[in-house]
Order: C-alpha cells, then sequence, then structure tokens
C-alpha cells in the first residue's frame, strides 16, 4: 500500500513514521527546499509522549528535552496565582516535562520556558489588529517599555535578546471544521485542526493523528472505511482542544484586571478539562 504526505512538518513527518512501521510505502513531499525546525522551544505533553513512544522516538525525546516539575502563572509584581507540579501528572499519565513560567497582566502575557543544555526561550502576547499592526515592528526596546515593572527575570531577559532573535507571528482563532476524510485523501496536523498556542497541544495532537491513523489503517482493509474511523475518533477530541485553547487566550489576553482567585478558578478548570481528554 502506497502513501502520499503533503507537508514535511511534525504532523506530516510523524505520519510518514506511523505508516512506515506499519509496511506501508511512503512518499513526503515538502514546498522547501530544506526542512529546518528552527525557532522557539516546543512543548511536549504527556499525551504527545505517550504518541511519540509509540512511533520508538519517545526516549530520545525525552533525553534531548528539559524534564521540568511545575508551571506558574504570576502577576506582573511575581504574585503566584497558580502553581501546578507537573510531577504529579507525569506520575499518572507519564512523562510530562514541559514548564511555563508565565507573567499575565492587562499590558499582556510573557512566558519562559527553560530548555535543555542551560538554555530558554520566551514568549510575549499583546492585542492587536491585523495584518498591519505596529507590532511587526517592534524591537526588545519597544517590549522592554512594554513589560517595564513586570517581575524579574523579565526585564533582565528582554535586556539580553537581541533583535535578530525575536520572531513575529499573528494568532488567529480558527474554529474546528466538521470534516477530515474526504474519499482516499485525509487530514491531519495543522491542516485538520489548526489551534493557537494556549494548550502547547498543537504538536501533540498532530503526533496523535498519525498513530491513530496508522492504527486504522493497520486495521481496515478498506483505505476509505480506514480513514472515516479516523476521522470519527479524531474529530470530536481535536476540536474539544482547538475550542478550549481559545477559551483559555481570550480570557488570558482580556484588557484589564480580574481577580486572583477568578484567574485561579479558570485555570484549574481548563487544566482538569484537558486532563480528563487526554
Amino acid at each position: 500500500m502506497k502513501a502520499i504526505i503533503i507537508g514535511a512538518g511534525i504532523g506530516g513527518l510523524g505520519t510518514a513514521i506511523a505508516l512506515r512501521k506499519i509496511g506501508m510505502d511512503v512518499k513526503v513531499f515538502e514546498s522547501k527546499q530544506e526542512v529546518r525546525f528552527a525557532g522557539a522551544g516546543l512543548g511536549i505533553g504527556a499525551n504527545a509522549v505517550r504518541a511519540l513512544q509509540q512511533l520508538d522516538v519517545g526516549d530520545q525525546i525525552l533525553r534531548a528535552g528539559k524534564a521540568l516539575d511545575e508551571l506558574r502563572i504570576l502577576t506582573p509584581a511575581g504574585k503566584i496565582l497558580q502553581r501546578t507540579e507537573t510531577a504529579a501528572i507525569s506520575h499518572k499519565y507519564g512523562p510530562d516535562h514541559v514548564t511555563i513560567e508565565r507573567g499575565a497582566g492587562r499590558k499582556g502575557r510573557f512566558g519562559l520556558v527553560p530548555l535543555s543544555n542551560n538554555r530558554i526561550y520566551w514568549f510575549a502576547c499583546l492585542n492587536a489588529k491585523a495584518p498591519d499592526s505596529p507590532i511587526r515592528t517592534y524591537s526588545t526596546r519597544d517590549l522592554m517599555k512594554i513589560f517595564e515593572g513586570y517581575h524579574e527575570p523579565i526585564p533582565q531577559i528582554l535586556a539580553q535578546t537581541s533583535d535578530h532573535h525575536m520572531l513575529q507571528h499573528d494568532i488567529y482563532d480558527l474554529p474546528p471544521i466538521s470534516r477530515f476524510a474526504f474519499g482516499r485523501v485525509v487530514l491531519l496536523g495543522d491542516a485538520a485542526h489548526a489551534m493557537t498556542p494556549n494548550m502547547g497541544q498543537g504538536a501533540g495532537q498532530s503526533v496523535e493523528d498519525a498513530v491513530i491513523l496508522a492504527s486504522h489503517l493497520k486495521q481496515s482493509p478498506v483505505i476509505e472505511e480506514a480513514l472515516l474511523r479516523y476521522e470519527r475518533e479524531r474529530i470530536g477530541r481535536t476540536g474539544q482542544i482547538t475550542r478550549m485553547s481559545d477559551r483559555i487566550g481570550k480570557v488570558a489576553q482580556l484588557q484589564g484586571t480580574f481577580p486572583a482567585p477568578f484567574a485561579m478558578r479558570c485555570s484549574r478548570l481548563f487544566r482538569q478539562g484537558f486532563w480528563r481528554s487526554s
């Protein structure tokens, strides 16, 4: 059985591995001359680690990544709104090794993510109008003014960041689609369920797609039937996570302040919903 994959992103390459593991002849086509995964760090949750382990690359990812212990959400002044010990999550669901220390305030969100080899990446989220926002030309000096007064080490990290190391991307909320399978053609990854980065689940859901698609193709001799089964299994879960990520982003980017207990209740609700869906 042969398969053609369009796109050599995480979902495409993960699917190529999964389909070859079940004996399929796979070819991957990519518009870029070279596949490079440069830029920010990547969040890998427990569900994604489990899927990667089924592709026989989970242990390699864990060795290359950074095993972390907690997630914290803080006010701009540094007061802890919520602290989650991910060790308990790892014990229940398997390795979960991404932690974000995030400052949340009316000016915007700022997150710090430790990586391996004593490195970090940071992100800043600001409300803006698309597509010609002046944010596209912001420098670290502009961000230092916006996040002035935020707790340490945010000002120090911005001061040490060169402008050429920054990447600017617009974030759009796209509603879930109602169909993935079209005869012998099927969508997966961002093509099927592009989602905002608020839950760190974009890559994880793409890898889940790869594993589950391969499983259905292995079980069913009729390709169209296998693709429909994949669609039925994935469309509800990915839609739920897409909508939840959208809601988290909207709450987190509210202009103004709200009581800390409200922020904590919202965060717990979203986290519990996510882990139930895992």
